[in-house]
């Protein structure tokens, strides 16, 4: 029937959301721990740790974590919706229904519908949130480009000319 067929819906999303948060739950916390660790590791620790931090498997884990959260949370919302839903389904089975067939299905779509929304808003937040900041970083790299050109020329010249120290 169509509430065991919801209840299989929302179970189903209610794993992918429990799998996406601890995905990312450990990510997190296994790289600031980390990060830390290396920071602390002594007198070139900061630098240890910055390259752990950029390394392009660990950081490809960051981003990989942040996306399971955010769109985890989307998945909760509209799981929770239809969760509410068929709960209030269940209050008319009874052979004394606590509330009646009509007024179920009212509260059911208008539970269902909210949760919904809320979670098309938070993926709309999300989209909006990330657009903005791949214009900004964009940006910052359009502007850091001039400035890391001139030090990689300037590294260059320095290496071409291999002399002893200027004392």
């Amino acid at each position: 029937n169509v509430e065991g067929c919801l209840r299989c819906v929302s179970f189903a999303l209610m794993s992918i959301v429990l799998f996406l948060n601890i995905a990312a739950t450990y990510v997190a916390m296994a790289q600031t721990y980390h990060t830390y660790r290396l920071e602390t590791a002594g007198p070139t620790g900061f630098e240890i740790a910055t390259s752990y931090y950029l390394n392009p498997n660990i950081t490809a884990w960051r981003h990989f974590a942040v996306k399971c959260l955010l769109n985890g949370l989307t998945l909760f919302l509209i799981s929770t919706g239809i969760r509410v839903a068929v709960s209030f389904e269940e209050l008319t089975d009874e052979d004394e229904p606590a509330m009646r067939v009509d007024k179920a299905h009212l509260m059911a779509a208008v539970f269902g519908v909210c949760y919904t929304i809320g979670g098309v808003l938070m993926h709309y937040i999300h989209t909006k949130h990330q657009d903005v900041f791949r214009m900004n970083y964009v940006l910052a790299k359009e502007q850091e480009r001039p400035y890391m050109t001139g030090v990689h020329e300037l590294m260059m010249s320095q290496r071409r000319h291999l002399r002893g120290p200027d004392v």
